[in-house]
């Protein structure tokens, strides 16, 4: 609330490089940590907290500061971080979810849906039971948590990007 509701807070966060310090730590985000996230070894629990903090804390910064927008997308590189997170995430997912035994393929598989015969063509790969190699992912709570910072993040950052401005207004003119 202080940062959100205080032009002083906004200004010397910004001047203080919390967003500089926050930047490193996305650096370090690794399917390791996100597996000690899910086994809750190493403090686990605090550690998504922290990082699901700091995450919002990023994004109140970039809100409402336009140079430390442009600093942490050019000089820091950070929406590359962010979008190698969420891709990291998304592996990690896939990946755990290709090696469940059979019994949890099993439950799984066993949830009635109700729906008729055009949404299941619509929906095919979602209900596909013989697709051994299905293409979606069950994300977790704290996933889903991340993304979703990750993604306000991003609007953020790339919101008066020129170069993204340029690109939408040529594909929209074409």
């Amino acid at each position: 609330d202080i940062i959100y509701n205080s032009k002083y807070a906004q200004d010397f966060y910004a001047r203080s490089g919390l967003a500089e310090t926050i930047s490193v730590h996305l650096k370090q985000f690794t399917p390791e940590s996100i597996r000690a996230a899910d086994s809750g070894s190493g403090g686990g629990g605090c550690a998504v907290n922290i990082m699901i903090f700091n995450l919002r804390i990023m994004f109140l910064l970039t809100t409402f500061n336009k140079e430390l927008r442009q600093k942490l997308r050019e000089k820091l590189q950070v929406v590359t971080y962010l979008i190698e997170i969420i891709d990291q995430i998304m592996k990690e997912r896939l990946n755990s979810n290709a090696t469940t035994n059979s019994g949890d393929e099993q439950q799984h598989a066993s949830v009635s849906i109700n729906i008729n015969e055009q949404q299941q063509q619509q929906f095919a790969c979602l209900i596909d039971e013989q697709n051994e190699q299905a293409d979606y992912c069950y994300l977790r709570k704290s996933d889903i948590d991340y993304i979703i910072e990750i993604l306000k993040i991003l609007y953020n950052l790339t919101m008066d990007a020129p170069n993204v401005r340029a690109n939408a207004i040529a594909t929209m003119t074409s």
